[in-house]
């Protein structure tokens, strides 16, 4: 089982939520895949109110840890989230969202377990 850490993506957020924040991919295409377009506020807005993510997990990339967070909006749906921590302000890297079969999957093998 991988291990969650949701709380120390949250520490992460709440420690640089006030600093600048950076994003990976043009606005347009940073949600492309939601059915409703999710703007640079939106997604700033979502990360910095999250108290309680469904599953985080932690991999360490090019020398930087990046965090894909997992978060719940109604029974089996849900939005993923990947960001990291760069020079002192968060980088949002992509979203998109989570649906019913991914989530059904994350939900047997990660979710229960938490």
């Amino acid at each position: 089982m991988c291990k969650n850490y949701s709380e120390e993506a949250l520490n992460l957020i709440r420690k640089y939520k006030d600093n600048k924040w950076e994003f990976g991919k043009p606005e347009e295409v940073i949600s492309h895949d939601f059915s409703q377009k999710l703007s640079y506020e939106d997604i700033k807005n979502i990360l910095s109110a999250l108290t309680e993510p469904e599953f985080t997990h932690r991999e360490k990339r090019d020398g930087e840890f990046r965090y894909t967070i997992h978060t719940k909006d109604s029974k089996y749906r849900g939005k993923t989230f990947v960001i990291t921590v760069r020079n002192e302000s968060i980088r949002v890297i992509t979203a998109f969202p989570m649906g019913k079969r991914t989530y059904k999957k994350y939900n047997r093998k990660k979710f229960k377990n938490k």
